[in-house]
């Protein structure tokens, strides 16, 4: 595991001139923005770039008037993101987050071209995966751990050619870990043109289109930006989940 540069974190949603808070004014300008009176640049730090302000928006903007910058945030968000060197098929023996384990039936395999995205939101660190490379060309595996104030990578990757063909990467000491008590999770992918349906452990799909959205109980919401395929583990939730995916609208 090699730790790399710091990268950037998430704005703040709803923080529209980027002072670290969300006022009523805020919350008001999206509103705005929401209904077509406004245009985006009137919230120029509290919309994230490609985002549409909507109902799941305004409310991610609401939760931190609520609780502060980064109160979505109270544990980072985590990010495995398995790089493909040629076409891969690997498997995921185990993500691991505060002593918690998610992990996959025996004999789950993944294949892919392009990058595949593994989330955890809502997980206390520390945060360690370990993947298996099965079949193909080598993996890259990156841990990108962002918080309210900071964030950080670690990579690891698979040499098949010297044998090596698991890869761990962590965000520190690791510590025993048991299977979680109740497994949220959103598989997302879109089908390819020529099928009806898609699968992220079977038929991918469509690599690298742009998602946003969010996921949350009735206490937090995690404002999402990711690429497809993306799987997502939503921890320790209370009373009902929410969540909402969709293509991130283009332009040009």
């Amino acid at each position: 595991m090699t730790p790399v540069a710091t990268i950037t974190p998430k704005p703040c949603v709803g923080d529209c001139n980027g002072d670290h808070q969300v006022t009523i004014d805020d919350i008001l300008t999206m509103v705005n923005i929401a209904l077509g009176n406004a245009d985006a640049t009137a919230c120029p730090n509290g919309v994230p770039s490609g985002a549409q302000v909507d109902v799941a928006l305004i409310l991610a903007a609401v939760n931190n008037a609520l609780n502060g910058c980064g109160g979505s945030l109270v544990h980072p968000e985590v990010l495995f993101q398995v790089q493909p060197i040629g076409l891969s098929t690997f498997s995921v023996d185990e993500l691991d987050a505060g002593g918690v384990q998610h992990t996959f039936p025996e004999g789950t395999t993944f294949t892919a071209v392009s990058s595949f995205d593994f989330y955890l939101e809502n997980a206390a660190p520390p945060y360690t995966g370990t993947f298996t490379l099965v079949s193909g060309g080598d993996i890259v595996v990156t841990l990108f751990v962002r918080g309210p104030t900071e964030a950080h990578a670690f990579i690891g990757e698979t040499s098949a050619s010297s044998g090596i063909t698991q890869v761990k990467v962590s965000s520190g000491p690791t510590s025993p870990a048991t299977p979680a008590p109740q497994e949220i999770r959103f598989d997302v992918c879109v089908p390819l043109p020529t099928s009806a349906t898609c699968s992220t452990t079977g038929d991918a799909g469509v690599f690298g289109l742009p998602i946003i959205g969010s996921v949350g109980d009735a206490s937090e919401t995690q404002l999402l930006n990711g690429v497809t395929p993306s799987i997502y583990f939503l921890e320790s939730a209370q009373d009902s989940v929410n969540a909402v995916f969709r293509l991130a609208p283009t332009t040009g």
